[in-house]
């Protein structure tokens, strides 16, 4: 009985999570990624800059409500849940550099496997449709 509704762009997540109305927590789903999880957790967790889980993280205290994240990868679709900001034990300093854009490469922080659930035939449809019919 949750609805996704998407957020203005200043909020730098995608969705709030409805029920009856009510805001029950914030959701950023990540696209299709070339990666298998098996690989994530070779690399010791799912990377997210630091910006977005800030942001998640001080909505999160603010409101007291969840964040999700739901990840595409190679071979299925994972979320993982907080009821509280993640702890981060390092920051790196990675990103793309495929794209000659000094911005693809940003502070970023790892997420546990272990948080990550694999969701059975969901797929995620592309942040450009209705906002209801994505994982």
């Amino acid at each position: 009985n949750i609805q996704l509704q998407k957020l203005p762009t200043s909020y730098q997540l995608d969705f709030v999570m409805l029920h009856g109305g009510k805001a029950k927590g914030f959701v950023e789903i990540k696209g299709k990624h070339s990666l298998s999880f098996d690989r994530v957790q070779q690399y010791g967790g799912y990377l997210i800059n630091l910006n977005k889980l800030e942001r998640a993280s001080s909505l999160m205290r603010l409101t007291g409500l969840e964040f999700r994240i739901v990840v595409e990868g190679n071979g299925g679709v994972w979320a993982a849940r907080f009821i509280e900001p993640p702890a981060i034990e390092c920051v790196y300093f990675t990103g793309r550099t495929d794209r000659r854009d000094w911005q693809d490469v940003e502070p970023a922080v790892r997420l546990p496997v272990e948080r990550f659930k694999k969701l059975d035939a969901i797929t995620i449809r592309e942040k450009s449709v209705d906002p209801s019919q994505a994982a």
